[in-house]
């Protein structure tokens, strides 16, 4: 799921945390890294669609501002979830804010803030996650009727119950991966059942994999470090050692939106300060001969 193998050039390798105390020995993390030339290069593997979990998209900026230069890095996370079904009707700007201004995994949050968290969750999974599930067997439904190809009347028959299909998953809370072939049987759509069955499955191994991103990132915790070379000036780290960057960001910021993690570091151009006192030297000296 991460896409992280030898044959693509990434080191393995495991780093051994500090001991918890005298008689817990620290746990054992498998690490995977692998150096690239440019973000460009960067993004050529991590942002593309592939099989793999994430899907980073990083960016690289440098800007000579005369007594400063200026270097810009991000890396944006692109949304866990890409079911079909648009999230816009269950999720308002105000919901989108406040998960921006969520803290780091494990920080306290206020009494109002964790129930409106919840509210929200509920929101996402159980409300549109449901409506969207749905919307995946009904195109999953359609597609299986056009390649058997059955009448587009029957078709307009199944469209037609639509809505009363899913009030009744609704009122349920729950949708079996075969519910849609009962009803389409109910309903007389002429299809060899015992062969739909089969690619009714196969289909939904295919949906599975779009889920699995959700379900495995909703479980996992995460921290992200960015390294600066020089000092930071701007950032929406969630903390700071002097130029090493952390993040430890809810997963609820990328499973249904982008997420960016952001630097901005500056050096001091002494060549520039020093030029420029030769030239105000320069300018006061040529003002007082003139004078």
């Amino acid at each position: 799921m991460m896409g992280l193998d030898s044959s693509k050039g990434w080191k393995m390798k495991l780093v051994s945390l500090p001991p918890i105390n005298d008689s817990v020995k620290g746990d054992v993390l498998i690490a995977y890294e692998k150096s690239f030339p440019s973000a460009e290069a960067a993004n050529l593997e991590l942002a593309s669609t592939n099989d793999s979990l994430f899907r980073v998209t990083s960016t690289f900026t440098k800007n000579f501002r005369w007594f400063y230069t200026y270097l810009y890095y991000s890396d944006t996370y692109h949304a866990l979830s890409n079911l079909s079904y648009p999230i816009t009707d269950y999720v308002t700007p105000e919901d989108y804010a406040f998960i921006d201004r969520l803290p780091a995994e494990g920080m306290p949050i206020s009494k109002a803030d964790s129930l409106q968290l919840t509210v929200l969750n509920s929101k996402l999974f159980d409300i549109y996650g449901l409506r969207a599930l749905f919307e995946e067997h009904f195109n999953i439904a359609i597609t299986l009727m056009k390649q058997e190809g059955i009448a587009s009347a029957w078709q307009d028959t199944l469209q037609s119950h639509k809505s009363s299909i899913f009030n009744g998953i609704e009122k349920d809370k729950d949708i079996d991966d075969e519910y849609l072939l009962t009803i389409m049987d109910s309903l007389k759509i002429p299809l060899d059942y015992k062969k739909a069955h089969r690619t009714y499955a196969t289909m939904v191994e295919t949906l599975d994999k779009k889920l699995r991103p959700i379900s495995l990132g909703n479980d996992a915790k995460y921290t992200h470090i960015i390294n600066m070379p020089w000092d930071v000036v701007r950032t929406n780290a969630d903390s700071t050692a002097g130029r090493r960057l952390i993040w430890n960001p809810p997963s609820i910021k990328f499973l249904f939106k982008d997420y960016t993690l952001y630097a901005e570091s500056r050096q001091l151009n002494y060549w520039a300060v020093a030029l420029s006192g030769v030239l105000i030297g320069f300018t006061v000296y040529l003002f007082l001969r003139k004078k």
